[in-house]
């Protein structure tokens, strides 16, 4: 019987071992799961998560894990993210007077949410105190603003882990043809078969 149970024991043992194999693998080819509209969409993410940042914050770096941005950083984060991205989000529209764009809380709200993950309310937004914009009600007012352009971020490696994290390496080439690198980290989030990501870190690695 002791010989029965300890036969059993082993088998048992050899295929967990066999599974924890086949798990480990599984997620490190992860990159063979993501067809190339998925991957599209990632990167499309990352360079208008960028733009929005690295144009308008005094910073090179998104680190949602070890130092979150502030919540005025994350509100103007979200405002600009909108104004520079209104033809994808259609948020925009102009005032009778000023020539302002109007930008709804509830939008940036929003975008905070699907981008960085983040919940501010509606009153936390309007608490911020900028000279970047106007907040008059429910509404966000904002001047023109030239944003400049950046070099586009490239995937090239994506590993994704058993917590829903998606480790990634990207490139982007320089303007002088030289060759950026980066690390990033998204949050994946599957909502009735719909496949989203938060960014938690975004940092160039030659910086």
């Amino acid at each position: 019987m002791k010989r029965l149970y300890s036969i059993l024991c082993q088998i048992l043992s050899f295929i967990c071992l066999i599974c924890c194999v086949l798990f480990l693998s599984q997620s490190a080819n992860a990159a063979n799961e993501y067809d190339a509209n998925s991957i599209k969409r990632m990167e499309d993410l990352i360079n208008k998560t960028y733009c929005g940042y690295i144009t308008v914050l005094d910073t090179d770096t998104i680190d949602m894990i070890n130092s979150p941005l502030s919540i005025k950083d994350q509100v103007i984060f979200g405002v600009f993210f909108l104004y520079n991205n209104y033809v994808s989000y259609n948020t925009l529209h102009e005032t009778d007077h000023g020539h302002r764009a109007i930008i709804p809380i509830k939008s940036v709200q929003r975008v905070l949410k699907n981008v960085l993950g983040s919940y501010l309310s509606e009153q936390t937004i309007k608490n911020i105190s900028t000279d970047r914009f106007d907040i008059v009600g429910d509404t966000i007012l904002l001047g023109g603003s030239d944003l400049g352009a950046i070099e586009p971020i490239e995937i090239k490696k994506i590993i994704r882990d058993d917590k829903g994290l998606v480790h990634i390496r990207a490139i982007s080439e320089l303007f002088d043809g030289s060759i950026e690198h980066f690390k990033i980290i998204l949050k994946e989030i599957v909502d009735m078969d719909t496949m989203s990501w938060n960014v938690l870190l975004l940092k160039s690695l030659d910086r």
